[in-house]
C-alpha cells in the first residue's frame, strides 16, 4: 500500500494542522493534484470534512464540475486551475481531496 500523507492546515486565529491519509493504490481514483498541466478532468467526490470542504464547494468545486489544471508554482505549490471559466490556486493539500475523473 503507498499512502500519502498530507497536512492541512485551518484558518483560524490559531492554526491547527491534521493529516489526511491517502491510499494511492492502483484501483484508487485520482485526485486534482494528480491532474497534468493542460488537462480536463470531471470532478467526482469532494472529501474532507466540515470548513474546507464547503469553501471548496462555495469556490465552484462541485460534482460534475470540469476542471483544468493551467499551471502550478515553481515550487509546485499552489496550483493554478480553471474553473467554470475563472482561475482557482489551491494547495497541494486541498486539491488532494477533490477526486476527478479525466475527460
Amino acid at each position: 500500500m503507498n499512502v500519502t500523507i498530507c497536512p492541512i492546515f485551518h484558518h483560524a486565529t490559531l492554526p491547527i494542522m491534521k493529516f489526511v491519509y491517502v491510499d494511492r493504490d492502483e484501483g484508487v481514483a485520482m485526485t486534482l493534484d494528480q491532474l497534468g498541466r493542460g488537462n480536463r478532468a470531471t470532478v467526482t467526490k469532494i472529501s474532507g470534512e466540515g470548513g474546507i470542504r464547503r469553501r471548496l464547494m462555495d469556490m465552484g468545486i462541485i460534482k460534475g464540475t470540469t476542471v483544468e489544471m493551467v499551471k502550478s508554482a515553481p515550487m509546485g505549490d499552489p496550483i493554478d486551475y480553471l474553473v467554470r471559466g475563472y482561475h482557482l490556486s489551491l494547495r497541494k493539500s486541498e486539491a488532494l481531496l477533490v477526486e476527478v475523473e479525466p475527460c
